[in-house]
């Protein structure tokens, strides 16, 4: 009688927390969506995987990709091919301008929100990617005509006063 009475209260308990779990999971998500439904936010890379390579840390490297109502500014190191380099111009991927066009889909389900986005500045036009699951760590694959794509996983946060990055 103490074993069934045991078993009872454990699965009472267990699908409390299961409860739980998924609400917090809901309420991590709808503050994601709000965070890139404000436009104002700043992406910050943990690591960083090449087409031909393993993931390499970026734990000690200045990288970023800022998004202020639709102007984009970044600077992420690469590692990979150029096809057309330019011999004075940066090694890394720097971004300075307004996107041309861009799409947020929201996959509520997943609990997922992907933001794809073209930016045409002075170094080209890069295709941006931005994978973003419900607590906000986040897969950014960035394309351009003159490198292969390269990807980038970290996590979003808000761009405040303190983060936020100069749009001249």
């Amino acid at each position: 009688m103490i074993r069934l009475l045991f078993m009872v209260l454990l699965g009472v308990l267990s699908s409390t927390h299961a409860q739980t779990k998924s609400q917090k999971s809901g309420h991590r998500f709808a503050q994601t969506l709000h965070l890139v439904e404000s436009g104002s936010f700043l992406f910050e890379a943990n690591t960083v995987t090449p087409r031909t390579s393993t993931s390499f840390s970026l734990a000690n490297l200045d990288n970023y990709l800022a998004i202020d109502e639709g102007h984009v500014k970044a600077r992420l190191p690469y590692f990979g091919v150029e096809r057309f380099p330019d011999y004075n111009g940066p090694r890394s991927i720097q971004i300075d301008g307004v996107w041309q066009s861009h799409s947020l889909k929201i996959k509520e389900k997943k609990k997922r929100l992907v933001l794809k986005f073209v930016v045409k500045d002075e170094t080209g036009q890069h295709t941006v990617i931005m994978m973003i699951n419900g607590s906000g760590w986040t897969n950014v694959a960035v394309r351009s005509l003159s490198r292969p794509s390269i990807s980038y996983y970290g996590k979003i946060k808000p761009l405040s006063e303190k983060t936020q990055v100069s749009v001249e």
